[in-house]
């Protein structure tokens, strides 16, 4: 018996890569409601 472990690389990059934005848009939002410039 075998043990077959996918997995989807795809996938993992799409989720890095909203890990990401959404840590950017985070960060801006932050920046906008204090009245920092977003640049």
């Amino acid at each position: 018996m075998s043990i077959v472990i996918n997995t989807n690389s795809s996938a993992s990059m799409a989720s890095a890569n909203l890990a990401s934005s959404n840590a950017n848009l985070q960060r801006s939002l932050n920046r906008l409601s204090s009245g920092m410039k977003i640049v």
